[in-house]
Order: structure tokens, then sequence, then C-alpha cells
């Protein structure tokens, strides 16, 4: 029984009450829907009765992680298409009130993809897109949505869903403190109120999924915050062909699984899960190490074809493993990709000469994954 004092409780039982004015609101929404509407309406309407449905959902999930029911898989399965465009619609009122355009390119998400807790994803994407459009003046946020998919396991996937705007953007050093409960960037203490909890709440969200949240500087300036998930679909209940033919995703990366066994180096644990799903889905094994010095063990008693080494860790940093396993191991040691979100810091030319074979930048491209292991895996076999 949960313990009716505890903050989840009482969460829980918030939730719950909120159920009540919920229904009469979609009651209502349905009651104005039997009335003769213009075009505009209806479609002001459908974005009303979509909201009232993700929030019911987000309640429905409270409750039911209170009271520690098990979820039932199958019926809280929710497109991640369908989240995604809830989202962009329920904003784009907002961002035209304050003149900005509010894009949502959604075309190369490719059919059937769905989460279980939909509505976590839906309230972090919500925080991102609200925060886009509060902080930025003028031009436009972007919603995006691309799978990092193979040929060999299509049914399950990460994606990288994306919110990049024209806004002030982050400053340097501020990439991670933004992300800590009631902390807020210099744009935002200057700028619209706020408590600072949005981020940490979206992040905290997206982790219980089993995916991550990072900022990076926006290709024309801004902020382009990226969330990266693990999904899935059903291959055996999507039309003939659409695997193949519609996901252009499938297009972009060679044909065929890897045959290679790699070994993944981070002291993040979301950043090394979603990595190994990601070689997964490539049909590449992994091993797990959080530390230079872990690494350094498993490497004296295990072969792999490829390392993929976070360059920024505490202790020894990717640099300093780079030095020490090439110094012990020579040519048994296996080809080291760096894997850095600091690309634009780093002395490329330098690392090389230290023993690492390829620099790759975060967010990673599944492309540039793929090319680089079935460039190094070669040379092991």
């Amino acid at each position: 029984m949960p313990d009716p004092s505890d903050v989840e409780s009482k969460l829980a039982l918030l939730a719950h009450d909120l159920r009540t004015p919920l229904t009469a609101m979609r009651l209502t929404a349905d009651l104005i829907g039997t009335e003769a509407l213009s075009t505009t309406q209806q479609d002001h309407l459908q974005v009303l009765t979509r909201a009232i449905d993700a929030l019911t959902r987000m309640t429905s999930e409270l409750v039911d992680a209170a009271a520690r029911v098990q979820i039932d898989r199958d019926t809280n399965r929710v497109s991640v298409s369908d989240i995604l465009q809830d989202q962009a619609d329920l904003f784009r009122a907002a961002a035209r009130q304050k003149g900005l355009e509010l894009k949502a390119e959604l075309e190369d998400m490719g059919p059937g993809w769905h989460v279980e807790r939909a509505g976590n994803l839906s309230r972090a994407v919500a925080t991102l897109l609200d925060n886009a459009i509060k902080y930025t003046e003028h031009g436009s946020v972007t919603l995006r949505a691309t799978p990092c998919v193979s040929g060999a396991n299509v049914n399950r996937t990460l994606f990288q869903i994306s919110v990049q705007d024209t806004g002030p953007g982050i400053d340097d050093g501020e990439a991670e403190r933004i992300f800590r409960a009631f902390e807020r960037g210099s744009a935002g203490q200057s700028g619209a109120a706020g408590t600072g909890l949005g981020l940490w709440g979206a992040s905290d969200l997206l982790r219980e999924m089993g995916g991550e949240l990072r900022v990076f500087p926006g290709a024309d300036g801004g902020s382009r915050f990226v969330i990266t998930l693990p999904v899935q679909r059903d291959i055996d209940q999507l039309p003939e062909g659409d695997a193949e033919e519609t996901d252009p995703a499938l297009k972009a990366l060679p044909t065929g699984p890897l045959s290679a066994r790699v070994l993944v180096v981070d002291d993040n644990h979301t950043n090394r899960h979603l990595l190994a799903a990601l070689l997964e889905s490539f049909g590449v094994t992994s091993v797990e190490a959080s530390s230079g010095e872990e690494a350094f063990g498993i490497l004296k008693t295990d072969r792999f074809d490829a390392v993929l080494l976070d360059l920024y860790m505490p202790g020894m940093d990717g640099t300093e493993c780079a030095e020490a396993w090439q110094s012990s191991f020579g040519i048994d040691l296996p080809p080291i990709v760096a894997v850095t979100a600091g690309v634009e810091t780093i002395d490329a030319a330098e690392l090389k000469a230290g023993g690492i074979h390829e620099i790759l930048a975060k967010p990673l491209s599944p492309v540039e994954l793929y090319r680089v292991l079935s460039e190094v895996a070669p040379e092991r076999s």
C-alpha cells in the first residue's frame, strides 16, 4: 500500500483528482464538436482535445506509478509521431502570438515507432518548446525527429528529437548547470520569469525512459536541445514494404549488420546505455566500462574490434586512457574512436598522434558511427 503521507502519493492523489475536471473538459469539447464550426474552429478544437487526452494519459501514469501498478505495455504504446505533432500543434498559437515561425520537420521519422511512457515524452518536449518560444524574440523554433536505424534490426532503435531556436543561446559553462534543479541560464535570469525546474524535470523524465537530454549551440545561433531515446515498433503490423520503402533512415545507412565487438567507455550510465542500444541496432555486440581504469582491466582479458571512448571523464580522461593503453597493449590495442560534445575545443591532430583513430561529435550521427565502425572492424578481423 502506498503511504498517503509521502510526496509521491500526494502527487498521485492530485493526478487522480484532476481526472474529474479533465473528463468534464473532454465531454464539453465533444459537445462543442457536434455544433456547426468553421474549419479554423475545428482545427483549434482538435488541438484542445488532443491536449486534454495527453493530460489524461499523464495523470494515469502518475497514479499507476504511485500504486505500483504494472503497466500494460500493449495498451500504453503511443506513436512518437502523434506525440510530437500534438505538441507542435499545441504551441503553434503561442509562437504565432510572438511573431515566431514554429516548424515541425517530422517527415523523416518513418512509420510505426512508439514509446510506452508517452506522458514523459510529451512533458519533456513541451518543456523544450515552451522554453524555446519564451526566450526567442525573433526568428523561428524548429522541432525535428529522426530514427537511428540500420537494416540489421529495424524494430528497435534510438530516436534523436531536437528543438532548435534562434534565441540568445546558452553561455559557455552553462550547458551542465542548466539541467540542475532551480538553476537558470543567464538568458533566463535576465528575461522571462521561471523557476529553473523545467529542464531538470525534462531530463529526469527522459532518464526514466532510458534516454538523455543535452544542449548544443545552434548552427545559426541560438540553442539546440537534443533528446536521444530508445523506441520500438512492430514490423509485422506495418503495411508490407513500409519498413524498407518509407523509412528514409534505412536508406542512409549501408545495408547488412556489422560483425563487430565494441568496448564502450563512458562515466555516464545513460550515455553507455544509449550507445549500446545504437550498436545493437547495427548488429554489433558491446561491453560497457564506466572508467578508464575499468576499461584497462577489461582490455587485458578480452578482445574487441574497436573502443568507443568518451574524452571527458573523471579520473583518467580519454586522452590519458589512449596514451596509457597504447603504451601497455601496443599493436594489440583495438582502434579507439573518441566521442565528444566539445569537438570544437580539441586538437584533432594531437589526439590522433596520441593513439586515437577517429573523432565523432555528439550528438552522434548514426551514419558516421556506422561508417567508422565498418572501416575499423575489418582491420581486426
